[in-house]
């Protein structure tokens, strides 16, 4: 058994969801096909299982593929987000939804809601215009729903929150970011430049890190009061609410439905297995929205967490044969001082290793659809991430304690002020132009690579897996 036939057959739902996104992507653009030839590193009794899946998922997949071509038809478009879109030149506010019309299957579409808010979450448009994902039309009627329309209520909530953060904080980039944190609307523009030219835009969309750091923050709590059992049930939903309060964005669905198979195997007392827990997440977000392989906030989501299971234990190995870890004796005779020292250099080696394997997985992508990547994106996220996911714990304390929220204030502009103002040597930029194809047989080798890696130590430190 070699040692990616180990590493497969200890996550199956992994090797399940890889098969399932390369049917849907083959299904999506044929240039996907030049990733066949990777099946044959499987064993051949799973060739015909393989084979299978990947005919099932691109037939799945080809179904909802919605045609290029423009289309007049009367259609019922279905709100599921409600968002505010600011641009250098105007701001408005875009419904998302899916839009279903005679003869066509569900097509998602974003609308420009020029006469405020409707009041229902279903509307129905005559003679609509659809091109590609934009929808154009004139009037529309609200239609009466039998369900709560939660995109308005959401909405609601989000400008009450809005409006609870502009009271308490007054510098324009802390207010700007913990709306992005807090609310998921779109923030200012000069907000806006200040992240991407220090390559923390990844901080102010809402994703998985937060999603997390929220979750793990109420299981740490009801985990003392409750027990681990009782605290999962109680993560778990308060992740099904947290889900429908933020909305149903690429990195959302990926964070929310690892975190449910996480809880849940802690609520059944097993053993969760980190890359069966991302193959779930695949498999039931392209089951779904088997689209959603065509978002570029997906590829890049589900590419990182990729990056941090498989190519971050393979860097870790390395690492440790280099800079060895102190032995349990050795730490604990060591002087107060050296402790110290030591702690933090592991937690910045760690903050390094971490940051240096999701570069590593998503670098192919990001210079194939931007053709540029920010030397200050490496150096900002060795710390700032951390320091910021703090600042969003104070914000949290301070709405619970009286005056907590002027401490959250001046910790954020300490954090904030090398974001404002940066260094003029990090505002370098590698440009590089890598074709599509060539960036995704990159991210495949590599994530192969590190699989391999980490699954060949362990099967040559235990040769009865061998």
């Amino acid at each position: 058994m070699n040692a990616l036939d180990h590493f497969f057959r200890k996550s199956p739902a992994l090797l399940f969801g890889l098969l399932v996104a390369l049917g849907g992507g083959i299904a999506l653009s044929a240039k996907v096909a030049v990733l066949l030839p990777f099946i044959f590193f499987l064993p051949r009794s799973n060739y015909l299982r393989a084979s299978i899946i990947l005919l099932i998922s691109y037939c799945y997949t080809a179904y909802f593929v919605v045609p290029p071509s423009e289309s007049y038809t009367d259609a019922t478009f279905t709100i599921t987000d409600i968002r505010r879109k600011n641009t250098p030149f105007s701001s408005h506010i875009l419904a998302v939804g899916t839009l279903a019309s005679p003869g066509h299957t569900q097509t998602k579409v974003q609308f420009r809601l020029k006469n405020g808010v409707p009041s229902s979450n279903t509307l129905f448009f005559p003679k609509a215009h659809r091109k590609y994902s934009t929808l154009k039309a004139k009037t529309y009627t609200e239609l009466p729903s039998s369900l709560v329309n939660l995109p308005l209520k959401r909405y609601l909530l989000k400008q009450r929150i809005k409006k609870y953060i502009h009271r308490h904080y007054t510098h324009f980039l802390t207010r700007g970011f913990l709306t992005a944190i807090f609310t998921g609307l779109e923030y200012s523009q000069p907000t806006t430049i200040h992240f991407q030219r220090c390559g923390l835009s990844h901080i102010l969309a809402i994703s998985g890190l937060h999603f997390t750091l929220f979750l793990s923050f109420l299981f740490y709590l009801t985990k003392l009061k409750f027990g681990i059992k009782h605290g999962a049930l109680i993560t778990l939903i308060g992740a099904i609410f947290l889900r429908g309060y933020y909305g149903e964005s690429a990195s959302i669905l990926r964070a929310y439905e690892m975190t449910l198979f996480l809880f849940l195997a802690f609520f059944l007392n097993r053993t969760p297995n980190t890359p069966n827990l991302l193959g779930l997440a695949l498999i039931s977000s392209l089951l779904f929205d088997p689209l959603s392989l065509q978002s570029l906030g997906f590829q890049l989501s589900f590419t990182a967490t990729f990056g941090l299971v498989c190519i971050l234990p393979a860097i870790k190995n390395s690492f440790e044969k280099i800079f060895p870890t102190k032995h349990i004796v050795e730490f604990h005779s060591a002087t107060l001082c050296r402790k110290i020292r030591y702690y933090f250099a592991r937690v910045f080696s760690m903050s390094f290793l971490v940051n240096f394997a999701v570069t590593i997985a998503i670098l192919p992508i990001l210079l194939s659809t931007f053709h540029t990547y920010p030397i200050a994106t490496f150096f900002y996220n060795l710390a700032f991430p951390q320091m910021l996911a703090l600042g969003m714990v104070l914000f949290l304390v301070g709405c619970l304690i009286p005056g907590g929220h002027v401490l959250t204030s001046y910790y954020l502009q300490f954090v904030l002020t090398p974001i404002q103002y940066q260094p003029m040597w990090t505002r370098g930029m590698i440009h590089m132009d890598v074709p599509g194809v060539a960036a995704l047989l990159i991210t495949t080798l590599t994530l192969l690579y590190a699989i391999y890696s980490i699954s060949y130590k362990r099967t040559a430190e235990n040769p009865l897996f061998s």
